[in-house]
């Protein structure tokens, strides 16, 4: 396992790159916004590290999944900045959404299962 590979494992554990990587697993595109100044920091992108470098440097972003030209999904993520704690704070109910909320359920029962320590720390 290459570094990148450990590192975006131990991202999955974090709601807001989970998120990120779950749509983009599925074949969806996902464009940041930041909120603060009213624009789009990414453009529509599959770039999984240009959005966890922007997930790291803002303070509060929506994340919006598309498949084409359908929003299928929007989030809004309050992140600290660095190591701070980072959550998906509230989403828009849709399909998408609700079938990546069960997913990431699934996940934190892993961690429950020892002992709710994250992996890697």
């Amino acid at each position: 396992m290459d570094k990148q590979q450990l590192v975006k494992s131990k991202d999955y554990f974090s709601q807001d790159l989970n998120l990120i990587q779950y749509a983009l697993d599925k074949g969806h595109i996902v464009r940041l916004w930041d909120t603060e100044i009213a624009e789009y920091i990414t453009d529509e992108s599959d770039d999984y590290w240009s959005m966890r470098k922007h997930m790291r440097n803002y303070e509060e972003i929506n994340v919006e999944v598309f498949d084409g030209d359908d929003r299928i999904g929007l989030a809004w993520v309050i992140a600290g900045g660095g190591d701070k704690e980072i959550l998906v704070n509230d989403y828009i109910i849709s399909d998408f959404m609700e079938e990546w909320e069960e997913h990431f359920k699934k996940v934190c029962k892993l961690t429950d299962e020892f002992g709710g320590k994250w992996f890697f720390e």
